[in-house]
């Protein structure tokens, strides 16, 4: 079984129009962003992003309160329709880089297959597979690779019958790096280069991406777990339980140069804490780096994009653009987007954005 397809026909939706909503749950989070078309292009009529402590695991299972919660969150935040694109929560699906052999012939599908039943107890046939293929180099014969999505049918259902009794019609689901990687590609939103690592960091899980144009080369998990490090920063600093976020996102981490204001002590005593802890993100992203380089002669890597809860620490892009070959910014998912005032800007918000682009023409 394959994660359900758009089945939206491009052209239909008029202009000043409601398009469908991109809704990210995680546990903790609640990511929404919504477009209308316009004579100039897409508008944003709404986004909101939103912490949500009692969103965990097992509500993201139960239907009926999950339902209920999203209704209760998403009313009066100036969302139209009922229309949804979502992704699926990183707890429930799995990502994996696999390498297989294909002939080029229409059988791809059975091929992917396979390759999932080598890798794993579960029968097939209790999961929900989709796959994303990776460009491959000329002259790599029947060898080929692709970012492929594995989760359990029941609780791709569950999550779906959430969304339903939220009285929200899916269109489609997708994952996270694909509606990533359509934000950053996207024409308006697009950043300094065509060849960009994107590194999206998340309490649950972290991963990159590396895309060579609106290409995807290269998927790889990193090493990094946001919530140990703010663990950390809690023992070190002896701070209340819980706390450690937000003292984050609120003085930031003293980068290069960084001593005049008030509060550079803090941001400095910060930064000592983690930055320890952002040393396997430095790692995988030089690998990448290295990786994608001498695959592709001749061209570079133009820039690091930082996304997810990680982007919401000020001054996380400086210290990572010291430790490593290619500058490094944040992705602001709203910033270069016409919109109406109001809703919710910054980091936190790219997924959502990225499945609330979905089926706007590029141009």
């Amino acid at each position: 079984m394959r994660l359900p397809r758009l089945r939206m026909r491009r052209g239909e939706t008029p202009l000043g129009a409601p398009l469908p909503i991109g809704l990210e749950l995680r546990p903790g989070h609640l990511g929404v962003v919504q477009f209308e078309m316009t004579g100039g292009g897409p508008y944003v009529r709404a986004g909101v992003s939103l912490e949500i402590p009692e969103l965990g695991p097992e509500l993201l299972r139960s239907p009926r309160e999950l339902g209920a919660l999203l209704r209760d969150r998403i009313s009066g935040q100036g969302f139209s329709g009922r229309r949804a694109v979502s992704a699926m929560p990183g707890h429930i699906v799995k990502l994996v880089l696999l390498g297989y052999e294909h002939d080029g012939g229409p059988d791809e599908d059975a091929a992917i297959v396979e390759c999932v039943a080598e890798r794993t107890a579960e029968p097939v046939g209790e999961l929900v597979i989709d796959y994303l293929r990776v460009r491959e180099e000329a002259g790599q014969g029947k060898q080929r690779s692709a970012l492929v999505a594995i989760a359990r049918e029941e609780d791709v259902v569950a999550y779906l019958e959430g969304l339903r009794a939220a009285r929200l019609e899916v269109e489609a689901l997708e994952i996270a790096p694909v509606a990533v990687r359509r934000l950053v590609t996207w024409p308006p939103t697009h950043y300094s280069g065509d060849n960009v690592i994107v590194l999206h960091c998340n309490r649950e899980n972290s991963h990159l991406t590396v895309l060579w144009g609106r290409r995807l080369i290269l998927y790889s998990d990193v090493d990094f777990v946001l919530e140990l490090a703010l663990a950390r920063l809690t023992e070190v600093l002896d701070l209340p339980g819980g706390s450690a976020g937000a003292m984050v996102e609120r003085y930031g981490l003293a980068g290069p140069g960084d001593d005049a204001s008030p509060d550079a002590a803090i941001r400095r005593a910060i930064a000592e804490v983690l930055k320890p802890a952002l040393q396997p993100v430095v790692d995988e992203v030089s690998r990448a780096v290295r990786y994608t380089e001498s695959r592709i002669h001749g061209e570079r890597v133009d820039e690091v994009l930082v996304s997810g809860e990680l982007a919401r620490w000020p001054g996380v892009d400086r210290i990572l653009a010291s430790l490593l070959p290619v500058p490094v910014s944040v992705i602001d998912p709203l910033a270069r987007l016409r919109g109406s005032r109001g809703f919710d800007t910054g980091p936190g918000l790219e997924v959502a954005a990225g499945l609330a682009l979905r089926g706007v023409p590029r141009a």
